[in-house]
């Protein structure tokens, strides 16, 4: 007898055996954690077919190791999430969790700063659930692939300066948006703004050069946005926040550099009050 008799050659395996009774499936966290991931898992929901119950709400920080959520559905299709969706998901609240410290450790030191990440993976629909992370972790989602009005160094010098830039965009566009120069010294940012830039993003220098910068920038123009791009880590951004910049940014959120006790456990178990299962 043909092993696909009856059966759709691509339909997933864990599909075919059909159970009347539910399963579930236990999300819980070994360590603090940012609550997130609304809209993925409501994708999952409709994707799934699965019930989902989350005991709290986007933007929560959950100190303590508990129960996040619950799925309710069939067992294939837990399992399906378990091998294909988990992973995103774990990495997701990840992102999060790093993001929201990171941003509580600058708001000790500068409760005015802001932490903007200005890369998103381009695939969808994983950008839109980070862009959801980083919100639900008080940050700014700010990436590249939109107008964020950064001029990057490497553009400004194959144009021909600093001024010759500045000008061409001052041209090209509304004249309300605000213009960012980004530059890694102190001439260059002096230069930036006497021909018209809003601001000066600085870009990967150690923090004693950028307090030099900051410091320098201050005495001569009082009103200039500042904003430092490079590595962030809870192990170095507590040395940028106190230099008095409007703004720390990162390209790349390193999710390897977060803490690991931030893992999630995903149990599958039986769902209380059902029958036992009868196959087919």
């Amino acid at each position: 007898m043909p092993l696909f008799t009856g059966k759709k050659i691509f339909q997933p395996m864990e599909e075919w055996p059909v159970y009347e009774r539910d399963w579930m499936a236990r999300i819980s966290n070994k360590g603090p954690v940012l609550f997130t991931g609304e809209g993925l898992l409501s994708q999952i929901s409709k994707d799934y077919s699965l019930e989902v119950n989350l005991s709290f709400r986007r933007g929560d920080f959950v100190a303590n190791e508990t129960g996040l959520l619950t799925l309710r559905g069939k067992l294939g299709a837990l399992i399906r999430v378990r091998d294909e969706i988990w992973y995103v998901y774990s990495q997701t609240l990840l992102l999060a969790t790093m993001l929201y410290r990171l941003k509580e450790t600058v708001k000790r030191v500068n409760p005015m700063a802001s932490v903007i990440v200005r890369s998103l993976p381009p695939v969808k629909p994983l950008d839109d659930w980070y862009f959801e992370a980083i919100e639900d972790a008080s940050c700014i989602c700010w990436p590249s692939s939109v107008t964020d009005g950064v001029i990057h160094q490497e553009i400004w010098k194959e144009f021909g300066g600093i001024e010759r830039t500045l000008e061409f965009y001052r041209r090209s566009w509304n004249p309300s948006f605000k213009l960012l120069l980004e530059c890694d010294r102190l001439s260059d940012a002096i230069t930036a703004i006497k021909s018209g830039a809003d601001g000066i993003v600085l870009k990967d220098l150690k923090s004693e050069m950028v307090g030099e910068i900051v410091k320098a920038l201050r005495e001569r123009f009082k009103k200039i946005y500042i904003e430092y791009c490079g590595d962030m880590t809870l192990f170095n951004v507590d040395q940028y926040a106190s230099l008095g910049l409007d703004a720390i940014s990162t390209y790349r959120a390193d999710l390897t550099k977060a803490t690991a006790s931030s893992e999630m456990v995903y149990t599958l178990i039986p769902a209380p009050d059902t029958d036992e299962p009868k196959h087919s």
